[in-house]
């Protein structure tokens, strides 16, 4: 994760583990009920701005809550393409609303017809098969 911080990638395959042990972090740093209620609330208020199509990492809630997020990933992650196995529609949706970037998944053989089969541009819903 130094490495991250270091190289700051703006596109970044990664696979489902790794996406999910992330997920599990950031929520087990919110260790009280409050800091809990308020990740889900911004988590909540990003994801209805996903469901209007808006993607951004400059909002309200990305400079209170999510900007260490972020900056835990070089701060400059634009794209993340995800495959190898499925990945849990809540952790995906989790992480799209609090790293404000495109998540592609990739379906089916990932090492022959991943690229062949991946979600769409704007498609903010998760755990889709086609």
């Amino acid at each position: 994760m130094d490495d991250l911080k270091t190289l700051q990638p703006t596109v970044f395959p990664v696979v489902p583990r790794l996406l999910n042990r992330m997920f599990d972090k950031i929520f087990q740093q919110a260790n009280t009920s409050f800091k809990r209620w308020i990740l889900e609330f911004a988590s909540k208020r990003k994801e209805a701005e996903l469901r209007s199509g808006i993607i951004r990492n400059n909002s309200l809630w990305d400079k209170m809550i999510f900007r260490k997020v972020q900056a835990n990933l070089g701060g400059k992650v634009k794209l993340m393409i995800t495959g190898a196995a499925p990945v849990s529609a809540n952790v995906l949706t989790f992480l799209r609303a609090a790293l404000g970037c495109q998540f592609y998944e990739g379906y089916g053989q990932t090492e022959c017809t991943a690229g062949c089969s991946l979600t769409i541009p704007g498609d903010w819903t998760a755990g889709r098969a086609f």
